[in-house]
């Protein structure tokens, strides 16, 4: 389990050639947003806990 005390990442950036779907809780819970492939990114305003690749 996630260290609660850790602040959640910010601004992410997938370099990857996966969809990358981030989410605001631990273990893939709560609100998520998706990056695309292969230089996909969000704001420094989307904070994030967890993220799946797909």
């Amino acid at each position: 389990m996630a260290d609660p005390a850790v602040p959640p990442a910010h601004t992410p950036k997938n370099y990857t050639a996966s969809v990358a779907t981030l989410f605001t809780g631990v273990d893939c819970t709560g609100d998520y947003f998706t990056l695309r492939p292969n230089g996909g990114h969000g704001s420094e305003r989307l904070k994030v806990r967890s993220v799946v690749f797909a």
